[in-house]
């Protein structure tokens, strides 16, 4: 019972001796990260891309009752189409990513570093707008006569299925920044490293060339699993914001300048693989 006694304390006195070890390490660190999204905050996707059905509940929104069954329809078409608008799937983006990130610490505590990101977004559940629907349906009357024959009922009833007819954007958004990255470790020359980071970055937005101002706060820890190689984890929280020129209000259209278009918030969990050099 002795021996068994005096063994387990020297297991425990070798493990914690393992995990608060004094090796000196190298200031600098290479790493890279992968990342899944995890949820997604004011990510509206008619806000990025107009050409899709705005779902947002809004007293001038004409989605919710489109011009068809707003002029032709009976009181219970115009409640079918609140009925469609409500019920059918809302909108979803999801999104992965990838970073390379250097960083260099100083002191053992604090870290300076910057990093090359690039994210990739889709969207799901995205309609047609109903004004496509009645333009379309326009030029089908102009181009062919016998669309006429079309009945009103008919056209009302697919207008109000609009929402449930949707389409996915696998190329929803491709954003590439570069960060900057300052950080503070808990724990110095140990197995585990947690640590805190602040950062902010610049880039553009590859499908529509808007510019992009990220910032973020990172929760994580690295776990050394040699003297020179480790592996990672990460919450992750990004604030995307994107400007472009734009024009002015209807009274001053000439009035173009850089403006604030859109923003969304993005909670992702990264994991990955670093060197200390």
């Amino acid at each position: 019972m002795t021996k068994t006694i005096k063994f387990s304390v020297i297991g425990i006195m070798f493990i914690s001796f393992g995990i608060i070890a004094e090796n000196k390490r190298g200031p600098l660190f290479f790493e890279a990260t992968y990342g899944e999204g995890l949820k997604y905050l004011n990510a509206t996707p008619n806000k990025i891309d107009g050409s899709s059905m705005d779902r947002e509940v809004k007293y001038d929104n004409i989605e919710i009752i489109g011009p068809y069954a707003n002029e032709l329809g009976t009181p219970g078409d115009k409640i079918a189409s609140v009925y469609a608008f409500d019920k059918a799937p809302k909108p979803k983006v999801a999104g992965q990513n990838a970073s390379f990130l250097f960083e260099y610490l100083i002191q053992s505590k604090f870290g300076l570093g910057f990093s090359l990101n690039n994210a990739q977004f889709q969207a799901s559940n995205l309609s047609y707008p109903k004004l496509d629907y009645l333009f379309g349906i326009g030029i089908l009357r102009y181009a062919s006569p016998e669309s006429q024959n079309i009945p009103t009922d008919s056209l009302i009833k697919l207008e109000n299925a609009l929402p449930y007819i949707t389409y996915h954007d696998n190329s929803f958004l491709r954003i590439r920044t570069f960060n900057f990255h300052l950080s503070y470790h808990f724990l110095e020359n140990s197995i585990f490293d947690p640590y805190i980071r602040l950062s902010v970055g610049y880039g553009r937005e590859a499908i529509y060339n808007t510019k992009i101002v990220q910032s973020s706060i990172i929760i994580g820890s690295r776990f050394f699993i040699s003297e020179k190689v480790y592996l990672l984890g990460e919450a992750v929280g990004n604030n995307y914001d994107a400007y472009a020129e734009t024009t002015g209000s209807f009274h001053n259209l000439l009035d173009v300048k850089q403006r604030h278009i859109w923003s969304f918030q993005e909670y992702s969990a990264k994991f990955g693989i670093g060197f200390n050099l």
